[in-house]
């Protein structure tokens, strides 16, 4: 079974074979060793490893799990038929409709990827509302899209944007991801046939982040294995998916539904310091859904998780500029939302050191309140006499005179959040004082996205949302803007809504190996915040 040493948990895993089974993967347990400890020892117990079918949430953990597998399995250049399959949900149910396809003579053109369906949701969102939907909304609005919402909901006009939606897609005969899987069920479920032609391809059937899995999702799978050999691999406490149609309930449906299920608890965390696996496991038992577990780890204790208060945005982005080179290893800044990113980008990209953004990223083109706050700066420089003011002293003057306030509360008048006006204003208070002209302010943006465009991948700086730094480990991280609102979001403050939030500041602390700083700032941008109430659960 190759050099590793599993331990006694991981063995038992392992050595499952028949039977549904439910395994309890905790952060840093070694999920991934299990699973390909256990790929190799079912491909030589049957007739072809291409009858073991691995459900992955992302290509990329196919593409590393089939890699682990090869290497485990000792084969160089693997051919599709020595390896088993591994596939996300997605492309399983694509090839699924393609066999339908080449059998009905029909064809569905697919949606180009993930980024097609924003930019089509973005601009029906804005020829509808006329404002641009911000990147938390268009999250939103794909997971009411996934669950099939119908009735009253936060988003305006989500209705009308749903239906023109589905009539653009229907116009041009178009299926995007969910729809992928909601086609593929109902075949499956109409034909019973066509079902058993596909469950017959495979003897066992593995899923990976079962947390993640939609409700649809979850029929599926269940529907192509009726020989009941389901190994299901998932951590509840990491479920943070529900703004995409996640649905956290199916692994506990799961382990109701299987009454012969066996349970596999990975509770050993190899990755982090007692001291951060105390303060994580601390924070998520306030959570009352969840499955009971005993998270622990061998580790030292290492160094005491850290809170950071600030009395700026300002400050918590300076001190944290200044501190990345303090730590040895790789080092990240996690935040909940992107604009959170802005200030450390422009200090970063300032102070000439590399970083690589995960995640998304705030368009600096896009920003419309800064560029009207740089036009004030202009006109202040051209209609200065014999002494030019600096940007820094022409802000001060616009804010004395009530001008940034009455912009702030026009955006406002327009439907822009208060969270994301209050990182805008702190980006420009950052700007205006490292340049001495509007020209250097306009140069370093303009430098600032030209790194951007071409990043450095050797960088040991990462900034990250939350969300995309799921599955990755760093030595040194620091999560930022831990106030209300952003954790947890607003709106999001009381039964399932609050759990999951808790649940994703769980994912971004769990993230530390060594080292963890919990930041937030009591004024961002001229706005007074209130710390996260996580902070204090967690420590």
């Amino acid at each position: 079974m190759g050099e590793t040493i599993l331990n006694e948990a991981q063995m038992a895993a392992v050595s499952h074979r028949s039977g549904p089974a439910l395994v309890l993967a905790g952060p840093g347990s070694g999920k991934t060793t299990v699973i390909t400890h256990r790929s190799v020892a079912i491909a030589k117990e049957i007739q072809s490893p291409g009858r073991l079918l691995s459900v992955t949430f992302t290509r990329a953990a196919g593409r590393e799990m089939a890699r682990r597998y090869c290497a485990l399995a000792g084969i160089s250049r693997p051919k599709p038929v020595e390896i088993p399959v591994y596939q996300t949900v997605h492309a399983f149910c694509n090839g699924v409709i393609g066999i339908y396809e080449r059998a009905s003579g029909r064809h569905f053109t697919r949606m180009e990827d993930g980024a097609g369906k924003m930019q089509l949701l973005t601009t029906l969102y804005t020829q509808i509302n006329h404002l641009k939907p911000e990147e938390s909304t268009l999250a939103q609005i794909q997971g009411l899209m996934a669950r099939h919402h119908q009735g009253p909901c936060d988003v305006r006009n989500f209705d009308r944007i749903q239906a023109a939606y589905e009539a653009y897609k229907a116009e041009h005969n178009l299926i995007d991801f969910d729809d992928m899987i909601t086609m593929a069920l109902r075949l499956l479920q109409e034909d019973t046939a066509f079902c058993k032609e596909i469950s017959n391809r495979f003897d066992y059937i593995q899923v990976d982040e079962a947390q993640d899995l939609s409700a649809a999702q979850y029929e599926l799978i269940r529907l192509i294995a009726p020989h009941r050999n389901l190994f299901v691999v998932a951590d509840d406490d990491q479920s943070i998916y529900r703004f995409r149609g996640a649905e956290p309930e199916c692994v506990f449906d799961f382990a109701k539904r299987y009454e012969d299920c066996a349970r596999y608890d990975l509770t050993q965390n190899y990755r982090s310091t007692g001291s951060v696996v105390s303060a994580a496991a601390k924070l998520v038992g306030h959570n009352e859904k969840r499955f009971t577990k005993d998270l622990y780890t061998t580790r030292p204790k290492g160094e005491k998780v850290q809170v950071r208060i600030f009395g700026s945005g300002g400050e918590q982005t300076t001190y944290i500029c200044d501190h990345l080179g303090k730590w040895p290893g790789s080092q990240a800044v996690l935040y909940r939302n992107t604009v959170s990113a802005l200030s450390m980008r422009l200090l970063l990209t300032a102070r000439n050191i590399p970083y690589t953004v995960r995640g998304g990223i705030e368009s600096i083109r896009e920003i419309e309140p800064l560029w009207m706050i740089l036009e004030g700066i202009l006109a202040g420089e051209r209609h200065a006499g014999l002494f030019v003011p600096g940007p820094k002293k022409t802000y001060k003057e616009m804010m004395r005179r009530g001008r940034l306030q009455a912009l702030r509360q026009d955006f406002e008048r327009k439907g822009v959040q208060q969270r994301y006006l209050s990182a805008v204003f702190q980006f420009a208070e950052l700007l205006v004082s490292l340049c001495a002209t509007w020209k250097e302010c306009v140069a370093l943006l303009s430098k600032m996205e030209k790194g951007e465009k071409a990043p450095c991948e050797n960088a040991q700086v990462i900034l990250s949302t939350v969300h995309s730094a799921k599955g990755l480990e760093f030595d040194t991280v620091y999560m930022v803007d831990l106030v209300e609102g952003e954790f947890p979001g607003s709106g999001a403050t009381i039964g399932d809504d609050l759990e999951e939030e808790r649940r994703l500041f769980y994912v971004g602390m769990t993230r530390a190996k060594e080292r963890l700083f919990l930041c937030y700032p009591l004024k961002r941008g001229g706005r007074w915040e209130n710390a996260s109430r996580f902070v204090k659960e967690a420590v």
